[in-house]
């Protein structure tokens, strides 16, 4: 974190999974602000034994295996990690952002592709690596449902894909009122989200009769198409795109938007 980031009396909202939000909460808190933690989605299992053991049986086949998320590495490699069955060496590995590349290389499989300042499929694609994979085998860890342009447009350049989803995404069954109280909510200055389904989770457990505060509270996205899906969801303050889902990023972010 950089050091010059100070956040008193600056208030910020985590909608990330609970177990990815307990690093950026301290460091806002480390830089004097305050933090309050609202997941707007639940990461679970979502698992087809039969379908995996087909996918573990045949790594060694697939010239390309893509992870769209650290939830897909976490889940994914701790699959394979608990059946005892080794990442195979001879596949590129291709991580959509700089925090599922980390991820990656902490569970000791190296990344061989991730985008080049644009964190996310489009900038995967963009690579001149995954230009000309006509008949190349590619494997994507995912979670179940989601985007369909990663694997349509390698399809359309003649690459052999398939899926592996080893998690599924939920809405918390809650309400944001339950969670932030109204003086909670008056100290929140930012509201950080990281997908597209996360803001869409948000609004939906939002109560109709605090909607115009969160719709003209600051918000952090990670992407032109989560900027631009706030706006059609009536965000209407400040949307600031962060480069890319590491902490740090999120706090530069954050740093930007309140020096403005």
């Amino acid at each position: 974190m950089d050091s010059a980031i100070t956040l008193t009396g600056i208030g910020v909202l985590i909608t990330r999974p609970q177990h990815q939000s307990e690093n950026l909460r301290c460091q806002i808190e480390q830089a004097g602000g305050s933090a309050e933690v609202v997941p707007t989605i639940e990461i679970a299992e979502y698992r087809d034994p039969n379908r995996l053991k087909d996918v573990a049986a045949r790594l060694d086949k697939f010239d390309i295996a893509i992870f769209i998320s650290v939830n897909a590495v976490t889940q994914g490699l701790g699959w394979l990690d608990g059946n005892k069955i080794p990442w195979p060496s001879g596949a590129l590995v291709g991580a959509v952002g700089r925090s599922t590349a980390d991820a990656l290389n902490k569970h000791g499989v190296a990344v061989g592709l991730v985008p080049d300042g644009k964190y996310d499929s489009e900038g995967l694609l963009a690579l001149p690596t995954m230009q000309n994979i006509a008949g190349k085998k590619v494997i994507i860890f995912r979670g179940h449902g989601g985007r369909e342009l990663l694997a349509n447009t390698l399809k359309a350049r003649g690459a052999l894909v398939e899926y592996a989803e080893v998690y599924k995404r939920r809405k918390p069954n809650v309400r944001l009122s339950e969670q932030l109280d109204s003086s909670q909510r008056a100290l929140i200055n930012v509201i950080v989200t990281t997908s597209n389904s996360g803001l869409d989770n948000l609004v939906a457990i939002t109560d109709p009769d605090i909607r115009n505060w969160l719709f003209n509270t600051s918000l952090i996205v990670l992407s032109q198409r989560g900027a631009e899906r706030a706006k059609a969801l009536g965000f209407c303050n400040t949307i600031a795109i962060a480069p890319q889902a590491s902490d740090d990023a999120i706090m530069a972010t954050i740093k930007t938007i309140i020096e403005r």
